[in-house]
C-alpha cells in the first residue's frame, strides 16, 4: 500500500507533464535529479562489488562484462569498478588500466559510427567497412552513447579479458593458473556481456531475454559476496535468502522456489579465498539450495494470509532442514544470516518499499493473460451495451403505450358529432322540438355541451350528468342517454380495432434482428489486432518502456491496453508517449490514462475524436395550422457519432406533427442507444405502417463519424441537401418513397470523406423541392453565406417564406463540421 500510495503522489505531483491534469498524467523521470543520482550511486556500488570478485582462475569476469555490457549509468559503472581496483591486490593499476580501455574503446567506436552516420556513402554509393558495421551496429539511425551493437560490446570484452590475462601471464612468469585465467577471462568475459545485454538493448532478439539476464545479474552479485562478511553474517547467504523472500512475496511459491534455487546455488559450496588457491567451505554444497528452494517454496504458499507467518516458517524450517543436512555445526553460521536478512526484508516489505522485480515471470505478451483481459473488457461492454439498448426501448414503450392510450379516445370533436346525431334523431319526432330549440335554444345548447364534455371525460354518461331542467321538460332522456352510451362504446371499439401501436412491441423478429447486430458489433469492436499489436510491441521496446502485457484490439475506435508498466524505466512524458503510439496505429489517441491496482501499473489509450461540429436550425408553420408537421433533432451518442435528423409528416395539422415526432422520438432513442441505422429504420417502417393511420413520413438523416470523417446520409423520400465546401456547392438527392407506404424500406444510404470547414444543409420539402425550383437557394449559399449559422438558418428560412408562393411547413438544419486541434 505504501508503494502504491507513492505512485499516485508521483503521478499527481511529480510525474504529470505539462499541463496534463492527474487522470491525463503522463511519466517524465528524466528530470527527476535525485532519483537519478540514487540510481546512480547503486549502479556504483554494484560494480565495486562485482569488480572485488575475483570469479575463476581469479580472471575477475563480472567487472568486465558488467561495464562492457551496460548502457546505462556507464560513468557510475566506471567510478565503481575504479573502486574497486583498490580491492583488488597484485592488480590494482592492472585491473583499473583494464576498466578504463573499455570505457574508452566504447565511447571511440560510439563516435566514430556517429561521425559515420553524419556522412553520405563514398565511393559512388558503395559502403565503407566502417558504415557497413554502422549499419549493421545502429540499424541505421543514430542512438544514444554507449548504445552500440552487443556484437562490439562482446568484442570489446573478450579484448579487454585478453589484455588483463596477458599482463597476468608476464607478470607472473608464466604460470598455468595464469595461463587457465587468462582462457577463463577470454571465454567468460565476452558470453557474460552477451547475457547480461539483454537487460541493455533495445534489440528485440536480446530483450526477450532480459528476465534471464536480470537473474544471472543476481546469481553472480550473490557470487560476488560470497568472501565477504560484516560483524558475522555472511552477506552471500543473507542476500541470498532476502532474494529468496522477494522474489516469494510478488511471484508465488513455484517461482520463488525456483528464485531461491538460483541464489543458493550462488552462495553454497566451496569459495575461492584468494590467488593462491586456498578454499573453504562455508556450507556444503547441497545446504544453500536446499534451504533457499524450501524457504521460497514455504514463504510463496503462506504469503496470501500471513507476512510474519510465512517469513517465520520459511526461516524455522529453512534452518531445520540445513540442521539436517550439515548438522548443528552449522547453526552459529545460519542463525544470524537469515535473522539478519528477516530484519532488513520485513521493514521493507511492511512498507511497500520493494518494487516489483522481473525475474521468473510469465512470457512478457502470454495469450492467456490477453484473452482474459479481452474477456473481460468486452463482458464489461457488452452490459453497458445492453443496459442502454434497455434503456432506449423503456422510453419508447412509454411513448408508445401514452399514444395508444391517447388514440383509443375519441377526441371532443367525434364525440360532439355523436351527440349531434342522437339528439337530432329524438328531437325530430318530438312534440316538444319547437320549444326546445326555438325558445329556449341557447340553453338546450348549453345543455347538449355539458353532457359531451361528461362523454370525454368518463366515457359515458349517467341520468345524473343530464342537467334538471332538460331532465323534466324531456321525455325521452333516458333513450338518448342510453342510445350515446352505445354509439360512444361503438366508436371506442372501432378505434381499439384500428389501433396496432402495441404491435410493434411484440416484433420479435425485428428484435431479434437488433440483437444479432449489436452482438456481431460487439465481436468486430473486441477482436484483437494482432498486427498493430506486434507493431505497438517493437514501439514500446524501442521507446524502453517495460510493459507486461500490451494489447490493441478495436476496428474503427481503436483501444490500446499496456499492462505491468515499470515507471522506473519510463523516460517520457504522457504526450511523447501519445504521439509515439499515434504515429504506430495512424489514429487520433486520447491522453494515456494510468490505473494503479496494488503494486503493478496500467496505461490505457483509446482512439480520440478527431472532428466537432456546429449546429443550427430554424422552422415555421403552416399559416391556419397549430402544428408544425415537421421534427428536427441533432445529437450525439456514445459511441462518437453525431446525427442530423429532419422528419416530415406528410400533409399538415395535428396528424403530421404527431407522425414525425414519433418518428423523430423513435430513431433518436435507436441511435442513441447504439444501435444500427438499417433495423432502426426497417422497425420504424413496420410501425408506422401497422399504425392504422394513412398518414406517412419522410426521413432525412444525416450521420456523421466524429473519429474517420465519414458521413453516411440515409433519405427515405427526403428533400435534396446540400454541401458546402470551399465556396462550392453540392447536391445530394434521392429518388425514393416516404417511410411506412411500402411493405420493404424504401430508402438511399450516400457516402462521403467529410473535410474541415464543411456545412452540411439539409431542408424539408416546404423550402425548396429542388435546386431548379429554388435558384434563390442555390444564390443565397454560394454568395450571401453567413458564417454564424444560427443566423443563416434564419436567413435560409426568411428567403423561403417570401419565395414559396404556398405556404407549408418548413425546417433547416445546418451542420458545420470541422477539425478537433491536436
Amino acid at each position: 500500500m505504501a508503494l502504491q500510495k507513492i505512485l499516485r503522489d508521483g503521478l499527481s505531483k511529480v510525474l504529470s507533464h505539462g499541463k496534463a491534469t492527474e487522470a491525463e498524467a503522463g511519466v517524465d523521470l528524466s528530470s527527476l535529479d535525485a532519483v537519478h543520482i540514487i540510481k546512480g550511486v547503486g549502479t556504483a556500488v554494484l560494480s565495486c562489488l562485482l569488480g572485488t570478485s575475483g570469479g575463476v582462475f581469479s580472471s575477475y569476469p563480472f567487472g568486465i562484462a558488467f561495464l562492457a555490457a551496460s548502457n546505462r549509468f556507464v560513468p557510475y559503472t566506471y567510478i565503481g569498478l575504479l573502486t574497486s581496483s583498490l580491492f583488488v591486490r597484485g592488480y590494482s593499476v592492472a585491473t583499473a588500466v583494464v576498466y578504463t580501455v573499455i570505457a574508452m574503446l566504447r565511447y571511440a567506436v560510439c563516435r566514430l559510427l556517429d561521425e559515420a552516420a553524419a556522412k553520405p556513402p563514398a565511393h559512388g554509393g558503395k559502403l565503407t567497412l566502417l558504415e557497413r558495421i554502422r549499419s549493421v551496429s545502429r540499424e541505421g539511425t543514430k542512438s544514444a552513447m554507449f548504445d552500440e551493437n552487443v556484437l562490439i560490446r562482446c568484442a570489446v570484452s573478450c579484448f579487454a579479458a585478453f589484455v588483463f590475462g596477458l599482463y597476468r601471464l608476464i607478470a607472473g612468469g608464466f604460470l598455468y593458473y595464469d595461463l587457465f585465467g587468462l582462457l577463463a577471462g577470454f571465454l567468460i568475459c565476452p558470453l557474460l556481456t552477451l547475457v547480461l545485454s539483454g537487460m541493455f538493448t533495445r534489440s528485440e532478439q536480446l530483450s526477450r531475454f532480459s528476465e534471464l539476464s536480470a537473474a544471472v545479474l543476481m546469481f553472480i552479485t550473490v557470487y560476488a559476496m560470497r568472501d565477504i562478511t560484516v560483524l558475522g553474517f555472511s552477506l552471500a547467504f543473507a542476500g541470498a535468502f532476502f532474494v529468496t523472500m522477494w522474489a516469494a512475496s510478488q511471484i508465488g511459491s513455484l517461482r520463488g522456489c525456483a528464485a531461491g534455487l538460483f541464489a543458493g546455488l550462488a552462495c553454497g559450496g566451496i569459495n575461492v579465498v584468494g590467488a593462491s588457491g586456498t578454499l573453504e567451505i562455508a556450507y556444503s554444497v547441497g545446504a544453500a539450495p536446499c534451504i533457499m528452494a524450501t524457504a521460497g517454496l514455504i514463504a510463496g504458499a503462506l504469503w496470501k494470509f500471513s507476512r510474519v507467518a510465512a517469513v517465520t516458517c520459511a526461516s524455522i524450517i529453512g534452518m531445520t532442514l540445513g540442521l539436517v543436512v550439515d548438522g548443528y555445526t552449522i547453526l552459529p553460521r545460519l542463525l544470524p544470516d537469515i535473522f539478519g536478512a528477516v530484519v532488513i526484508f520485513m521493514p521493507l516489505s511492511h512498507f511497500g518499499i520493494l518494487p516489483r522485480i522481473p525475474i521468473f515471470v510469465r512470457d512478457e505478451h502470454g495469450g492467456t493473460d490477453e484473452d482474459m483481459l479481452i474477456i473481460e473488457k468486452k463482458q464489461n461492454d457488452t452490459a453497458a451495451r445492453m443496459n442502454s439498448l434497455s434503456e432506449a426501448f423503456s422510453h419508447l414503450a412509454d411513448t408508445l403505450y401514452s399514444l395508444s392510450d391517447r388514440m383509443r379516445r375519441p377526441g371532443v370533436v367525434d364525440l360532439k358529432q355523436v351527440c349531434d346525431r342522437v339528439f337530432d334523431s329524438y328531437c325530430s319526432k318530438c312534440s316538444m322540438a319547437q320549444h326546445c330549440l326555438e325558445r329556449d335554444c341557447t340553453t338546450t345548447l348549453d345543455a347538449q355541451s355539458k353532457v359531451t364534455a361528461v362523454l370525454y371525460k368518463n366515457g359515458r354518461v349517467e341520468i345524473a350528468d343530464v342537467p334538471p331542467f332538460l331532465r323534466e321538460r324531456c321525455f325521452n332522456i333516458t333513450a338518448i342517454i342510453d342510445e350515446l352510451n352505445r354509439s360512444v362504446a361503438k366508436l371506442i371499439e372501432r378505434l381499439y380495432k384500428n389501433d396496432k401501436t402495441e404491435a410493434f412491441a411484440l416484433d420479435y423478429e425485428a428484435m431479434s434482428k437488433l440483437l444479432a447486430e449489436q452482438i456481431s458489433r460487439n465481436d468486430a469492436e473486441y477482436a484483437v489486432d494482432a498486427e498493430m499489436t506486434a507493431a505497438l510491441k517493437k514501439s514500446l521496446k524501442y521507446m524502453n518502456i517495460g510493459a507486461s502485457h500490451v494489447i490493441c484490439y478495436g476496428s474503427r475506435k481503436k483501444q490500446i491496453f499496456i499492462g505491468g508498466v515499470d515507471i522506473a524505466r519510463m523516460r517520457m512524458g504522457g504526450e511523447e508517449i501519445r504521439q509515439a503510439v499515434e504515429n504506430t496505429v495512424g489514429t487520433r489517441l486520447s491522453a494515456p490514462r494510468f490505473n494503479i491496482e496494488d503494486d503493478t501499473v496500467t496505461m490505457t489509450l483509446s482512439s480520440r475524436r478527431r472532428y466537432g461540429v456546429e449546429t443550427a436550425k430554424a422552422s415555421s408553420i403552416k399559416e391556419s395550422e397549430s402544428a408544425n408537421g415537421d421534427t428536427t433533432a441533432m445529437f450525439e451518442n456514445k459511441e462518437d457519432y453525431s446525427y442530423a435528423l429532419i422528419c416530415d409528416g406528410m400533409g399538415s395539422g395535428r396528424e403530421a406533427a404527431i407522425t414525425s415526432k414519433l418518428c423523430a422520438v423513435f430513431i433518436e432513442r435507436m441511435l442513441a442507444g447504439g444501435n444500427g441505422k438499417a433495423v432502426t429504420l426497417e422497425m420504424l417502417n413496420g410501425f408506422i405502417r401497422t399504425r392504422g393511420s394513412e398518414c406517412s413520413a419522410t426521413v432525412d438523416l444525416a450521420e456523421i463519424d466524429l473519429i474517420t470523417g465519414e458521413a453516411c446520409f440515409i433519405k427515405s423520400g427526403a428533400a435534396p441537401s446540400f454541401i458546402l465546401r470551399n465556396g462550392n456547392l453540392y447536391k445530394l438527392q434521392s429518388k425514393t418513397v416516404p417511410i411506412g407506404i411500402m411493405h420493404e424500406l424504401d430508402a438511399e444510404q450516400i457516402k462521403f470523406e467529410l473535410q474541415s470547414g464543411d456545412v452540411i444543409i439539409m431542408l424539408s420539402d416546404g423550402v425548396a423541392q429542388s435546386l431548379e425550383d429554388g435558384i434563390w437557394l442555390a444564390n443565397l449559399l454560394t454568395y450571401e453565406w453567413e458564417d454564424d449559422l444560427n443566423v443563416m438558418a434564419e436567413k435560409i428560412l426568411d428567403n423561403a417564406v417570401f419565395a414559396n408562393s404556398r405556404s407549408d411547413d418548413m425546417t433547416v438544419a445546418l451542420v458545420r463540421v470541422s477539425e478537433t486541434e491536436e
